[in-house]
């Protein structure tokens, strides 16, 4: 890979697990010309390279961004990045990049992380930002050391709720993990209560601020 070119950062994150899945569910992909076969699989595999190396092995997290050489990456992630990263070990697998073997390891790796990590345990949501290395929520920035206030996004809520419902459908040693996580996030807690129409919602919250949280909903069927 080139050393001049740019850095990988949250939002190609995200772009790049979305190109992956493309690949695989490109109409007609599979009756296509060999020759854009080809250059679409290249695509996925030097995306899943990327991924591959931005993904902590220890952890399962894979960091907000990595420079051009994939050899220095940022200390810091989001569930949305968490969430880019499942999707795309199972569109990796699916196009023949990984086996399912390592397919299921990579997400277990993930998934059990998940599960010892700092959140809003009422809601079962996940910050904004944590340390890849170990999964600890940030409380200052890597950068700078400026401080960090755990805070809540329904954004990046969205996307780890929507990882783990691919996951729960798409990987069978999984199922039950990524279920029992979806199932504990509550994403009634974004509702705005002072506003008539149920649709609309809050961006997000911080810790200390009101929440409304109603009964506990019944579990997801499993699909």
């Amino acid at each position: 890979m080139p050393r001049n070119i740019r850095p990988i950062t949250r939002r190609t994150v995200l772009a790049g697990g979305l190109g992956v899945a493309a690949a695989a569910t490109l109409p007609r992909f599979a009756a296509a010309d060999p020759a854009t076969r080809s250059t679409l699989l290249r695509w996925a595999r030097d995306t899943w390279t990327s991924m591959a190396a931005m993904a902590d092995p220890r952890t399962g997290l894979v960091t907000d961004n990595i420079d051009g050489t994939l050899t220095t990456a940022a200390h810091y992630t989001s569930p949305t990045n968490i969430g880019g990263y499942l999707w795309s070990t199972l569109v990796a697998r699916d196009l023949g990049i990984i086996n399912n073997g390592e397919a299921n390891n990579r997400i277990r790796t993930t998934l059990r992380t998940l599960t010892t990590m700092r959140h809003h345990e009422a809601a079962g949501m996940y910050f904004n930002w944590y340390d890849p290395r170990d999964g600890t929520a940030l409380t200052s920035w890597p950068d700078d050391g400026n401080p960090v206030e755990p805070f809540v996004s329904s954004v990046d809520a969205a996307w780890l709720g929507a990882a783990l419902l691919v996951v729960r459908n798409g990987s069978g040693g999984n199922r039950k993990l990524a279920g029992d996580l979806f199932d504990a996030m509550r994403f009634d807690v974004f509702a705005d209560p002072t506003n008539s129409k149920p649709y609309l919602n809050y961006g997000g919250y911080y810790l200390d601020e009101p929440t409304r949280l109603p009964s506990p909903p019944p579990p997801s069927p499993v699909t």
